[in-house]
């Protein structure tokens, strides 16, 4: 992938918190007396299966809250494609002094640094891994407490589409920091070119 494909791609990435909004509109909320409208059929669970719905709901709301602020990860990979090509263009042009910049805000930047990048990339994989894991745990409370016609009506409602625009999300940041990780050291490895003196 050259670095103008990272950058589109990168661009192209759907809005996290859209996703999120979306996911949380459209699946189930703790059970209370005034909680999910467009599912009747949960108010009938036995208090005992409210109980653990709920307790498993709670996960979810944790690991959502940490996926918030996710959108930032998007903006970061936008910003290092941006920069590499940057980089690159102070190669060509052999304007070391930017070239140095470039580098040692990949390196040390607080807030852009290559590394602190990775971290948030994994942690937003780890944070999506829980969120998938946590909606397979409700879904299989569901089954056993709902009719197969309200599992299915519930099943067919859009909630897994925008959890698998989130999977997808989480697995294109991993590609991209990878691929913006290989070009950074190759780059970082090319030797500057001296302009050369008109005659």
């Amino acid at each position: 992938m050259n670095l103008q494909e990272i950058r589109k791609e990168a661009r192209s990435l759907p809005s996290i918190k859209e996703n999120l909004q979306d996911f949380q509109k459209n699946w189930i909320k703790p059970v209370k007396s005034n909680t999910n409208k467009h599912l009747p059929f949960l108010q009938d669970m036995n208090p005992e299966e409210k109980k653990e719905l709920n307790q498993k709901m709670q996960n979810v709301n944790t690991t959502l809250k940490k996926l918030q602020d996710s959108d930032l990860v998007t903006q970061r990979l936008t910003s290092h494609a941006r920069h590499l090509i940057e980089l690159k263009l102070t190669h060509f042009q052999g304007n070391e002094q930017k070239s140095k910049m470039i580098t040692k805000s990949f390196i040390s930047d607080d807030v852009m640094n290559i590394k602190r990048t990775i971290t948030e990339v994994k942690s937003f994989n780890d944070d999506m891994d829980e969120l998938s894991q946590h909606y397979e745990d409700v879904n299989e409370l569901l089954q056993k407490s709902l009719s197969l016609e309200e599992m299915l009506f519930f099943m067919e409602m859009p909630h897994y589409k925008y959890l698998s625009s989130l999977k997808k999300t989480a697995e294109k940041h991993k590609k991209i920091v990878s691929h913006i990780g290989r070009h950074f050291v190759k780059l970082a490895k090319v030797p500057m070119l001296k302009k050369t003196p008109h005659k």
